[in-house]
């Protein structure tokens, strides 16, 4: 972001004339969804007012929706931006917070790696703690790390990152009140610390044996590049993704996978779980969860076992019902699930993930006379209906989210051997590739039809294979309304749009 010099602060500016307004509160939350994937309730607008009036006191500015055209304006200051984030972001922390993550690493893990330096690996332990605040977190995880290998030649490195500059200016100095180190043992403060005199009595500080243990860094979960090259033996990201969606949760697990050794573990807060990637970690006792070693993608959809598998049409009192066939598109910015069985045909199931506005779409491409050019508009127009009717309903198109299902080898039951599930298939992915709708899950292919319910408000999918008589009377469905629209098509003059239903 360029630069734009502030309006002069000043101590005696004047007091802010109003409060946030919902208007300026739903464009802060937006922008701040976007910097660093927190998504705020409307519960937290009352915070978000508390925090930034000193912020716009400081500007000397008098309202919020002034600051809010500011802050979103393409001269912005990237201070400015930075000190928006610091506002909002949240920094609880304790020195043995959640003491038994700890106990996990002098009982399990590092008596794992000295097997390893046994077998002639490096004596070396790595650690990541994500989000660090103001330093508890990453200076414990050194104490417990030193008391262990403390002399015995190890090399200990700690990476600690957060995204707000305030708390890790904080962090890296070290310096901490007496009420702050109350959960540390006398003898790890002894050891580890060095007690304040004259202006700084009733402070401790770090010593260097601890601090040169630990590289502080800021970092945002949302940068396309974290900077980091190293595998980890261990990290820590707690009581953090409690702030983000589901989406943003997943994308974030998926990364910090990645980073994580062979055998390497994952630590969580207490509220928070990550059975919805238990292809990817493996849980065991207090939140604490090891990698699991394996190159196959998260399944699109997580399906139940067998015997626990819910029913997807089965009633909720707070969803409002929606069922669509072939060529229908549904959206809506209430609670709704939405319905449809897919064989040939595909679907897609598209919200914001701010707005809590979605919709679902039942698209099969005729085999037009014009080719595919002209067959691939029936989808572009099903798309933009879709599309349209969230942005109608409050959603933002940039902000979109896909997961796309269907595309299975039904037609073979009614002796139709057509291309059409792997046409299907192929323009809903190059349509959301072109239009930057990442796709966050699909299903495709396969011979089994597919039931589908999506929650339109928060983009859950709910999806099961389905057999019997269905599979040969939908393949007769899907084959006479193909043949049906491929009479229908009339290739498109200049002044002409296709017309798809």
């Amino acid at each position: 972001m360029k630069h734009r010099s502030p309006p002069p602060s000043s101590d005696e500016a004047s007091p802010v004339d109003s409060g946030l307004g919902a208007a300026e509160f739903e464009a802060l939350r937006a922008l701040i969804y976007e910097l660093t994937g927190i998504s705020l309730n409307d519960s937290k607008r009352s915070l978000v007012e508390a925090r930034l009036a000193r912020r716009l006191r400081s500007l000397g500015m008098a309202s919020y929706a002034e600051y809010c055209e500011f802050v979103r304006s393409d001269e912005v200051d990237d201070d400015e931006v930075r000190e928006l984030i610091n506002c909002v972001t949240t920094n609880k922390t304790d020195f043995f917070r959640e003491p038994h993550h700890f106990e996990f690493l002098r009982s399990t893990l590092f008596p794992e790696l000295e097997q390893r330096a046994a077998r002639g690996a490096p004596k070396r332990v790595r650690l990541w703690s994500a989000a660090c605040s103001s330093g508890e977190e990453p200076y414990t995880l050194a104490m417990t790390a030193l008391e262990h290998f403390g002399g015995k030649g190890w090399q200990i490195e700690i990476l600690a990152t957060d995204i707000d500059t305030d708390v890790l200016a904080r962090a890296k100095a070290g310096v901490y009140p007496a009420e702050r180190a109350e959960t540390i043992p006398g003898e790890r403060l002894r050891r580890f610390f060095l007690r304040g005199k004259g202006e700084w009595v009733g402070h401790y500080k770090v010593r260097p044996e601890l601090s040169q243990c630990v590289t502080f860094r800021r970092l945002n979960f949302m940068d396309a590049d974290w900077g980091i090259d190293t595998k980890f033996d261990a990290i820590f990201c707690r009581n953090v993704v409690i702030y983000f969606d589901r989406r943003t949760q997943e994308a974030l697990f998926r990364r910090m996978h990645a980073l994580l050794d062979e055998r390497a573990y994952l630590m969580i807060g207490h509220s928070e779980s990550l059975s919805f990637l238990s292809n990817l970690f493996e849980a065991l006792a207090g939140t604490v969860y090891r990698k699991r070693n394996t190159a196959a993608a998260l399944p699109a959809v997580a399906m139940p076992s067998r015997s626990t598998r819910p029913d997807p049409s089965a009633p909720r009192a707070d969803l409002k019902r929606q069922t669509i066939t072939i060529g229908e598109v549904f959206a809506s910015d209430t609670p709704a699930a939405v319905r449809t069985v897919l064989g040939s045909c595909v679907s897609a199931c598209l919200w914001d993930p701010l707005a809590k506005v979605g919709g679902m779409n039942h698209i099969l491409l005729p085999e037009a006379p014009g080719g595919e050019e002209h067959s691939s508009r029936y989808g572009v127009h099903a798309m933009e209906l879709l599309i349209n009717a969230i942005m109608h309903k409050g959603g933002e198109r940039r902000r979109l989210r896909a997961k796309i299902f269907g595309a299975a080898h039904v037609l073979a039951q009614v002796s139709y051997a057509g291309s059409a599930p792997q046409r299907n298939a192929a323009f809903l992915k190059q349509f959301l590739e072109r239009e930057q709708i990442p796709i966050v899950a699909t299903r495709l292919g396969g011979s089994a039809p597919l039931e589908v319910v999506f929650h339109t408000h928060d983009g859950r999918a709910l999806v099961r294979p389905v057999g019997g008589t269905l599979v040969a009377d939908l393949a007769r469905t899907e084959h006479q309304y193909g043949q049906e629209i491929s009479r229908k098509v009339v290739k498109p003059t200049d002044e002409g749009d296709v017309t798809l239903f």
